[in-house]
């Protein structure tokens, strides 16, 4: 059983919010996330949706460069598959429950690429410098979810370059990430006329 439900980008949303000293505006972007409220996709993620399909297509042995009428680098996409030969699985949703000081939380996500002992999960940006993804709630949620495994990479294309930046799996990660639970928890409740979807109250 478990009395919060929680997934890495809801971290990462609430966080960003309390960074930037929660303006109205992205305060409701937040509630509609957790209420599931349908939102239209913006052309970079649209673009990001589409590069990853041509690449899980052409891994699994249908060479695509185009999709949802988005043309891509051939040499791009296929540089980037190189980099996940290995995989065995792709789009693997990955859930654990872990215990907090509020009782338990569940933590799920879809991870884009599976590997021995490791994930790779695909990013797609205009702009990267390294280190672009250090505070990011991916690395340290699945590093707590598969406590075996060693690495999380995150594979970055700004759709001229593809770059690396791997975090080994630290406790210490994990516990920033609890950390981060906790206080979104205090969050929730102290605005909880806000919720009305009750699955991050782990209902449902």
């Amino acid at each position: 059983m478990h009395n919060f439900y929680i997934t890495p980008t809801l971290i990462d949303s609430f966080l960003y919010l309390k960074d930037g000293g929660f303006p109205q505006d992205k305060v409701k972007e937040l509630f509609d996330k957790i209420n599931k409220v349908k939102t239209v996709q913006d052309d970079s993620a649209k673009r990001g949706v589409a590069f990853e399909s041509c690449v899980n297509l052409t891994l699994t042995g249908n060479p695509t460069y185009q999709f949802n009428d988005l043309e891509f680098n051939g040499d791009l996409v296929n540089k980037v598959v190189s980099k996940l030969v290995a995989y065995t699985g792709i789009q693997v949703w990955i859930e654990k429950i872990v215990s907090f000081s509020h009782g338990s939380f569940k933590v799920g996500g879809f991870a884009d690429f599976t590997l021995d002992k490791k994930i790779i999960d695909l990013k797609t940006t205009l702009h990267y410098k390294l280190g672009k993804y250090q505070d990011y709630s991916q690395h340290k949620a699945f590093g707590l979810m598969l406590p075996e495994n060693e690495r999380f990479d995150y594979l970055i294309t700004d759709f001229e370059n593809v770059y690396l930046e791997p975090y080994m799996n630290k406790k210490s990660l994990h516990e920033e990430f609890i950390s981060n639970v906790e206080l979104f928890w205090d969050y929730c409740q102290e605005n909880k006329h806000l919720i009305i979807d009750t699955k991050i109250w782990g209902n449902g």
